[in-house]
């Protein structure tokens, strides 16, 4: 039986999504983003993974910053987040919603 997620909880997840994604784009390391869907009981877990060792951190820019909120939406949205460098090269970052 696959979980749906819709209404509010479909909307974190598209949000959330495009910040780990966009941010796995632009400082990745390379051309290749992976992006993994996972039914967890009434929710979903995604991985984002890329070429870069470089792990996320959470940040809390000035109101004046037009950006480098993203990590901050994911912890603060998330049920659960993490990220960790996999063998060879690069890192995953995972949430749960």
């Amino acid at each position: 039986m696959a979980t749906r997620v819709v209404g509010e909880r479909a909307d974190d997840v598209d949000l959330l999504v495009s910040e780990v994604v966009t941010n796995a784009v632009k400082y990745g390391g390379g051309d290749h983003v992976l992006v993994t869907v996972a039914e967890r009981g009434r929710g979903v877990r995604v991985d984002v993974t890329d070429q870069s060792p470089n792990l996320p951190r959470v940040v809390h820019p000035s109101a004046d910053r037009p950006g480098g909120r993203g990590m901050l939406l994911v912890d603060r949205i998330a049920s659960r987040w993490g990220s960790e460098l996999i063998q060879g090269n690069g890192k995953v970052v995972w949430f749960e919603r």
